[in-house]
């Protein structure tokens, strides 16, 4: 991020959680070089172009921000592909991959998240009228992008489909920097105007901690190999230590020629890597804390000036990639020595909306390695809550073992730059509550382990419900799963879906989760001067029917009728046409002036279906054929009631019997 050089205003301490701390600051001593490293370019842009954002991305390459100049792009070999955004002056700043394998990045100056896939298609998302200045943005684990919003006081939240959500920080001029996943899911962030740190949880729910005695702003954070969480700060060489569990502070003063750590990350050797205002290095990390900076070079120019932004990742050939907050340039460096990490990462390719109660499921998933070396002895665990039990899995070359309530898979070895997909089958346990909330997770590590340690899990959260009902009296209007969305009120007291005549009305639903039976309940309004099954009028002079309503599910044929209004005329219903005759308005469950038109009375049919139905969409049609017209024949429905459910045999004598 953007150093500069402040004077540090009086802390105010509003202490949220425990905080602990190290009462002492330890001064690491240098120590002698174990390997030696050079810096050099990779690929240079323009003059005032300043690449910030860094990520190895899905096609496996380079992807950058350009701050500059306002576009993204990547490079492969040396070859760079650059897409202009709609304007240039919106500051692209950070990057990282979303859980649809696009590229996500926070828009500084042009107060939106923008989404890029590797084809350069790019779609960008407004967060208001407001300047909310969105700064850092990370993946959570539960599948969306979560940034901050450095002007707004907020943490945001996204949806791949481009929802927002936002969450106030308590104090105003927090300027949230950072942000981070670490390995529970919890998302933590540095406030750098308020001198604290951050955990917001994938509920929303936030506590803040006061950095005891802080050496400087806090600027950037990292969930580090150890699990423990490391920040630098926006001026001088210390760096602070974060237990998660804890909030416990331990701060060590590093040895090293930079006068500020603009960035870090771990690198494929396993220590934590800076880029600093003089030097790039690193310092290992154990449960005893950090050592002594292994070793460190100069940069080519010294940052003294920050338009641009410092960051360093690592890259997929044991190397690291980083860009200087003065320069146009991505530069690069090669670790001597075996890479001892891979960057394992997950994607979940499909999941259902909701889980119906006993009945089976899948969710579908992709395991990456970004790495160009395999990852060997994988594993793969899945974590099931409760009320949901596992059933198969389907991973090409590996095998699932169940202990209680965790799958356990592996995988002998998973390639160099491998996609490996992946599906559980699983399914639920009977709930007597209308719905419950659970949660699954995916966790993938190898025998090297993971340099984004926070990248290799997801969570999965879910509601399990004993029937998806939709219900429609009209008093509100239609929603987008009607074809039509006209409604009138064609008497006092009565709105409906219509009026129609010869026209086809469905109902859409699709993504439902796996079930087998659908009830469908409604009420047809029958208006006018229907003929029934009557062909010619009584002088045989003109054709005046058959008057047909037709009524399907998807594929299925519910009925095929004529209604009749008139006592000389004759209807098909309760039958299907032609094969019965009935007197007219026969088993309707009301007759009146439901069009407001005296001249006929009117009639209102009930019905209700249970039908098998195990498509994971569902379509119910409403077709009236032959008819005269709106002012002649037309019809209309009202309380439209769809029920979707799993129905085992055993439920119908299991659940009753437990209600009772």
């Amino acid at each position: 991020m953007t150093s500069k050089r402040l004077f540090r205003l009086p802390l105010r301490f509003a202490l949220v959680g425990i905080v602990l701390v190290s009462l002492c600051l330890t001064n690491l001593a240098p120590a002698n070089a174990q390997t030696m490293f050079s810096l050099t370019p990779l690929t240079s842009f323009p003059a005032d172009s300043y690449p910030a954002g860094l990520v190895y991305g899905p096609d496996q390459s380079i992807w950058f921000t350009l701050s500059g100049s306002g576009a993204i792009g990547q490079t492969t070999g040396g070859t760079n592909l650059n897409w202009a955004l709609p304007d240039a002056t919106v500051r692209p700043l950070d990057l990282t991959i979303g859980s649809d394998q696009a590229l996500w990045f926070s828009e500084e100056n042009g107060n939106q998240i923008g989404r890029i896939t590797t084809a350069g298609e790019v779609t960008e998302y407004s967060l208001g009228a407001e300047s909310r200045k969105p700064t850092a943005v990370a993946l959570g684990q539960d599948l969306a992008l979560w940034f901050t919003e450095f002007d707004g006081n907020r943490i945001g939240r996204m949806t791949t489909s481009g929802e927002v959500e936002e969450f106030p920080l308590a104090e105003a001029g927090s300027k949230p920097l950072s942000i981070v996943s670490d390995a529970e899911g919890n998302l933590w962030f540095t406030e750098w105007g308020t001198y604290r740190v951050g955990k917001i949880t994938l509920q929303g729910e936030i506590q803040e901690y006061p950095i005891p005695n802080p050496p400087a702003r806090p600027a950037e954070i990292l969930f580090g190999p150890d699990g423990n969480l490391w920040v630098s700060f926006n001026t001088g060489k210390t760096v602070a230590r974060i237990n998660p569990q804890t909030a416990e502070f331990t701060f060590y003063r590093l040895p090293t020629q930079s006068s500020t750590l603009a960035d870090l990350t771990i690198g494929p050797d396993g220590q934590i890597w800076y880029v600093g205002t003089q030097t790039v290095g690193s310092f290992g990390v154990s449960a005893a804390g950090a050592s002594p900076v292994v070793t460190e070079v100069d940069l080519p120019t010294p940052v003294y000036t920050y338009r641009g932004r410092s960051q360093i990742i690592a890259g997929p050939d044991n190397d690291l990639i980083l860009t200087t907050a003065n320069t146009s340039d991505i530069s690069r460096t090669v670790l001597p020595g075996t890479s001892l990490l891979r960057n394992l990462q997950i994607f979940v390719t499909y999941q259902p909306p909701v889980l119906l109660a006993a009945g089976p499921f899948n969710i579908d998933a992709r395991i990456v390695n970004w790495t160009n070396t395999a990852a060997s002895n994988v594993e793969i665990d899945l974590s099931l809550d409760e009320n949901i039990q596992f059933v198969s899995a389907d991973i090409p070359g590996g095998s699932c073992a169940q202990n209680n309530q965790i799958v356990h898979c592996t995988l002998s070895s998973l390639a160099g730059g491998a996609s490996l997909p992946v599906s559980f089958v699983m399914t639920t346990d009977r709930i007597h509550e209308a719905s419950v909330d659970r949660s699954l997770s995916i966790k993938v590590v190898s025998a090297e382990g993971d340099y984004q340690p926070a990248n290799n899990r997801v969570i999965l959260f879910t509601k399990i419900l004993r029937s998806i009902d939709f219900f429609y009296d009209f008093s509100e209007g239609a929603d987008g799963n009607w074809s039509h969305q006209n409604t009138s009120t064609p008497v006092d007291g009565l709105k409906v879906l219509g009026l129609f005549d010869n026209d086809e009305v469905s109902f859409d639903v699709d993504v439902l989760p796996p079930h087998d039976r659908v009830w469908l309940c409604f009420d047809l309004y029958v208006m006018g001067a229907w003929d029934g099954s009557q062909y010619m009028n009584a002088d045989e002079t003109k054709i005046i029917g058959p008057d047909l309503w037709v009524n399907y599910v998807d594929d299925q044929r519910l009925l095929m009728t004529t209604f009749s209004n008139q006592s000389q005329y004759n209807q098909a219903y309760p039958e299907n046409y032609p094969d019965a005759v009935f007197p007219s308005q026969t088993r309707s469950a009301s007759v009146g002036e439901y069009d407001g038109d005296p001249a006929t009375r009117d009639a209102r049919y009930h019905f209700c279906y249970r039908l098998e139905h195990a498509d994971l969409s569902l379509k119910v049609l409403f077709m009236g054929l032959n008819l005269d017209g709106l002012e002649g024949e037309k019809w209309a429905i009202d309380n439209v009631g769809i029920k979707i459910l799993y129905d085992a045999l055993f439920d119908y004598i299991y659940i009753p019997a437990v209600l009772r």
